[in-house]
């Protein structure tokens, strides 16, 4: 948890980013070993919980504004050039309003208490007394990992987006958990799914930062060529 000790008060873009990947890696892989490890702490959960909200939405700001928007303008120059200077102020005061705001929460009680009560929980996994021994946490994590590739099958069969989105939880969640196991000798199958699950998430990660951004553009009602636009290049 040193990202904890780095990130908390100072939510940067750069920093915000590598606190997300910690701490989405480290949700993926507390879910995915959860039979092997002691109940998780729920008190202070809801605390934790609209964190994580809160820098999904300056996370999106950050991405829109830097890298989705920008590339996008390169391809459509022509498009609606009269909407696009309010559009960069709209967001810009978003993201600075989301930033105070998740600033705000971090500072509160029910914050630092969450992260001490997962820090004590952390501490405790490690001493967990129903933890396997080797052999048998490496087979547990084989047999496991076979059944959540199940379901990634299934999963990115259907168009629905909410599917979608629980479909590259799980890819994230494969991922995490096959570059844990990195220090061991790979097998040729789990090496293959490690590079098509990177591949799986770079891709459906682009596609959902455009549908993020599409989604910010429309909330505001204010740039109507835009998200016709914007929708129709999806």
């Amino acid at each position: 948890m040193r990202w904890l000790n780095t990130w908390v008060g100072a939510p940067e873009p750069e920093a915000l980013h590598q606190a997300r990947v910690a701490w989405r890696r480290f949700k993926c892989l507390s879910r995915f070993y959860r039979p092997m490890l002691p109940k998780p702490a729920q008190q202070h959960q809801c605390a934790l919980q609209a964190i994580w909200q809160r820098t999904s939405a300056l996370r999106n700001l950050d991405v829109s504004l830097t890298i989705t928007l920008p590339v996008w303008r390169q391809k459509h120059p022509n498009t609606a050039p009269q909407e696009w200077p309010a559009l960069i102020r709209h967001l810009q005061n978003q993201r600075r309003t989301a930033r105070r705001d998740l600033q705000d929460n971090l500072s509160r009680a029910e914050a630092r208490a969450g992260w001490l009560e997962l820090k004590a929980w952390l501490k405790g996994a490690a001493k967990f007394p129903k933890r396997p021994s080797a052999q048998a946490w490496h087979r547990k994590t084989r047999h496991r990992l076979d059944k959540l590739h199940q379901k990634i099958k299934q999963g990115r069969k259907t168009a629905k987006a909410s599917r979608q989105h629980v479909c590259r939880l799980w890819i994230k969640q494969e991922r995490y958990v096959i570059e844990g196991l990195a220090t061991h000798a790979l097998s040729h199958t789990l090496s293959k799914r490690l590079k098509r699950s990177r591949e799986f998430q770079n891709a459906m990660g682009q596609d959902q930062d455009q549908r993020a951004t599409l989604a910010l553009i429309e909330s505001s009602g204010l740039f109507p060529a835009l998200s016709r636009a914007w929708r129709a290049s999806l």
